[in-house]
């Protein structure tokens, strides 16, 4: 990767009181798991902070003089080291130069504003810091593009180029048409406007779009989505989308954008089921007796485990998983997925209806039925 993160050190940030982590250049996708309020936001912002510097970070560091903040960076193959800290004799703060290759997204990503090719482009930091979701306006980038596809060769590809790549990465949006100045998705066969489409789709739209238009215009001779480099941070991957989506998500961005390296959180097991490999798992925990939040690398291989798995693992940490509704354990179901337990279901219904007339199947039938 042209861009990575190397290693991190955070001391007194809110919640934080010291923690490192080294190594991060080894994975192309990070996941931060953890329970609310534990420190994930706060890790993903001294994170940003530590990277783009404190212009929009003045709110979150009000009062916390004594922290500090420390990130390596891979570039190009030189590291480069970056460190926030307070300067009590001028009264500031230390600063980093802002990059050109990084952007971060906070929970809120449905809300877009027309494109702004100056200060708003450099503050890539703004969404996850301010937590607030004005995301620059792909639909905007697109007809501009078409209106120059004519006199300009890179605007001709680099608008066909992302017309087929959200036709890729919004799901069950077949294609992508421009009337009369108006954007319509093709969704299950439904014509539909931005503002017409589900949430999933608008979100992953607005980000994906502000991905898009930050790295092209910061990189311009690229034309190509695939050959974009950068690093991108997102906090709660999860949000708005189905399961099937959120299995899917990372996999498609992984493919879509494969020089990027990707940091996000989320809430649920379902988007390491698409986790790339060699993907790695920071749980994000809180001793609330000692006031103190750690991350730690359980190591788990994720590979061949499910959900339910995955849910009562450290990295979900919860205890059961059975319903609440569920109050006799004997039928507590535990098939694999559902077709398993529709069969398992019928056949049971079977052999209930055999013992009550009286009728009694062959041991080895019963070995067969029940192997």
């Amino acid at each position: 990767m042209n861009y990575a993160i190397m290693k991190i050190k955070i001391k007194n940030f809110q919640c934080i009181k010291e923690i490192t982590i080294d190594n991060l250049n080894r994975s192309k996708w990070i996941f931060l798991l953890g329970d609310n309020s534990n420190g994930k936001t706060a890790f993903l912002q001294a994170l940003t902070i530590g990277i783009c510097g404190i212009k929009n970070a003045g709110h979150l560091l009000e009062g916390q003089n004594s922290c500090q903040i420390a990130v390596t960076l891979s570039i190009n193959n030189r590291n480069k080291n970056n460190v926030i800290k307070r300067i009590p004799k001028e009264n500031t703060w230390s600063s980093v130069s802002r990059p050109d290759y990084f952007c971060s997204y906070g929970p809120s990503r449905l809300q877009v504003q027309d494109i702004n090719f100056d200060q708003h482009l450099i503050d890539s930091d703004r969404s996850l810091l301010n937590q607030q979701g004005n995301l620059l306006n792909i639909e905007d980038w697109i007809r501009r593009h078409k209106l120059r596809e004519d006199s300009n060769t890179l605007a001709r590809i680099r608008y066909k180029n992302v017309i087929k790549l959200f036709e890729r990465v919004l799901p069950n949006v077949s294609k992508i048409v421009l009337e009369d100045d108006q954007i319509f998705y093709i969704e299950n066969g439904y014509k539909a406007t931005i503002h017409q489409i589900g949430s999933g789709h608008k979100t992953i739209l607005s980000m994906v779009g502000d991905i898009v238009i930050r790295l092209f215009e910061m990189q311009p001779k690229e034309s190509e989505p695939e050959n974009l480099s950068g690093i991108v941070v997102i906090d709660e991957l999860d949000l708005h989308l189905h399961p099937i989506n959120q299995k899917n998500l990372p996999e498609i961005l992984s493919a879509l954008f494969p020089n990027i390296q990707f940091i996000c959180s989320t809430h649920s097991p379902i988007p390491l089921l698409g986790a790339p490999k060699n993907s790695t798992f920071f749980v994000v925990e809180r001793d609330r007796q000692k006031s103190i939040t750690t991350v730690r690398d359980y190591e788990i291989d994720i590979s061949n485990l499910q959900p339910n798995t995955l849910l009562t693992s450290p990295l979900f940490g919860m205890e059961s998983i059975r319903s609440v509704q569920n109050s006799i354990f004997s039928e507590f179901r535990t098939e694999n997925d559902y077709r398993e337990y529709l069969h398992r279901k019928k056949r049971d219904e079977s052999l209930k209806q055999y013992a009550e007339k009286g009728i009694h199947l062959p041991e080895d039938l019963m070995d067969i039925i029940y192997d």
